[in-house]
């Protein structure tokens, strides 16, 4: 594999929500598909600590994400702040609506960063 081929690793997190961790040289992407709840956001948090010690850049891809609880909200942010502390840029996805209704709900909506790309394609 050359050297700039994206690398990729799955796990499934509680059973009903996959995660999948693209990583290149400029970036990881961490996409997470299913639900973000009490019960998949420990082993979300223990991935990222650990994409994050490995990484120039985040991007959490939410937009698979079809139920996230107030566990799940804690968990992006505390994914946001695990990248603050290791010094790497942290960028998110907006979501589906639901999701980003929780967002707005929670008075964050416009506190984390969301970029200007594709999540299909991480463009």
């Amino acid at each position: 594999m050359p050297p700039d081929a994206p690398s990729e690793r799955r796990s499934n997190a509680s059973g009903h929500l996959e995660v999948v961790i693209r990583a290149t040289a400029e970036r990881a992407v961490v996409s997470l598909e299913g639900e973000l709840d009490l019960a998949a956001a420990p082993e979300v948090n223990a991935l990222m600590q650990g994409v994050a010690e490995e990484s120039s850049a985040v991007l959490l891809d939410i937009e698979a994400v079809t139920f996230m609880d107030s566990a799940g909200l804690r968990c992006v942010l505390l994914c946001e702040r695990v990248c603050r502390e290791a010094g790497v840029p942290f960028a998110l996805t907006p979501g589906s609506p639901r999701v980003r209704r929780l967002f707005a709900v929670a008075g964050l909506l416009d506190w984390l960063p969301v970029p200007e790309v594709d999540p299909g394609t991480g463009a």
